[in-house]
């Protein structure tokens, strides 16, 4: 897992061709600009303007994905994000078709993400997003799906 200030997307260059791309996408473009939905940018990278709402932590699930690297920016609000190594925890549902979710082992690491900061979930990552700080509220974040090579 990545955790950093946006302003620093581009120390992160170098991980491969693909995430090269999408870290230079973000970094040359007003994301406040993009509509809700799903984007393309080439090579099969794409990412999802999403509007959502945080909620309890029980009802929060642990996922990973297997085809993709997620990278996770906060535009709007505050969202709690857990991680931990997909390794630690007990399979529950199967990845269909790139996202798997496990059962919940009480631990983790746990941020909060506001605007203008970034969180990288690689494939060896599990994360729990849109955890609340209290009582539900709305969020608006971008997640960029990048290929794992």
């Amino acid at each position: 897992m990545i955790y950093d200030k946006l302003c620093n997307v581009r120390h992160y260059l170098g991980l491969s061709v693909e995430m090269d791309q999408a870290l230079q996408f973000i970094a040359s473009n007003d994301l406040n600009t993009f509509a809700p939905g799903s984007h393309e940018i080439g090579n099969g990278i794409y990412f999802d303007v999403v509007n959502d709402k945080t909620k309890l932590r029980d009802a929060c699930r642990w996922e990973a994905h297997q085809k993709y690297t997620d990278i996770q920016i906060l535009l709007e609000g505050t969202d709690r994000m857990g991680s931990q190594p997909v390794r630690d925890l007990e399979i529950e549902t199967a990845y269909v078709p790139d996202i798997a979710f496990y059962r919940d082992n009480g631990r983790g690491l746990f941020v909060d993400v506001r605007p203008g900061y970034f969180t990288v979930f690689f494939p060896w990552d599990a994360h729990m997003p849109l955890i609340s700080q209290g009582d539900p509220a709305p969020v608006k974040k971008i997640i960029f799906k990048v290929p794992v090579e």
